[in-house]
């Protein structure tokens, strides 16, 4: 079980995928507001992070930049946008990109592979 956080303006989106995975026995929080993205990650503790990209008020762009700045390289995240903007980072090997409409077989193994690599680091340290 992981502790996920989930950053979308799309509410119909976030309750989607509050059921998929609660499903998969993940904690999720969701939230429709970036803003408060930074203050949560540091409360809720995520294993991961799931934003989009286009999102009023703060981007996903520079919601990932604040993220990377504030709690380093590791922590895994994956962009779900309908959009095909990418980041603007230098290799990320803690990054995936999920399309919406959202595969959510692809979603899994996207989550999976990210949380295995993440506990293969915390193992390692």
């Amino acid at each position: 079980m992981a502790r996920i956080l989930a950053i979308d303006d799309d509410t119909e989106f976030l309750d989607i995928l509050e059921r998929f995975l609660t499903k998969a026995e993940h904690k999720i929080l969701k939230l429709s507001n970036a803003e408060r993205a930074i203050a949560e990650i540091a409360s809720f503790k995520p294993d991961l992070v799931i934003l989009d990209i286009l999102m009023p008020g703060i981007t996903g762009g520079l919601l990932y930049n604040t993220i990377r700045k504030y709690y380093g390289p590791n922590l895994p995240i994956i962009i779900c946008s309908g959009t095909k903007l990418r980041v603007h980072s230098p290799e990320d090997p803690h990054l995936e990109y999920c399309p919406k409409p959202v595969d959510y077989n692809k979603l899994n193994e996207a989550i999976q592979r990210l949380l295995a690599e993440e506990k293969e680091i915390d193992t390692n340290l």
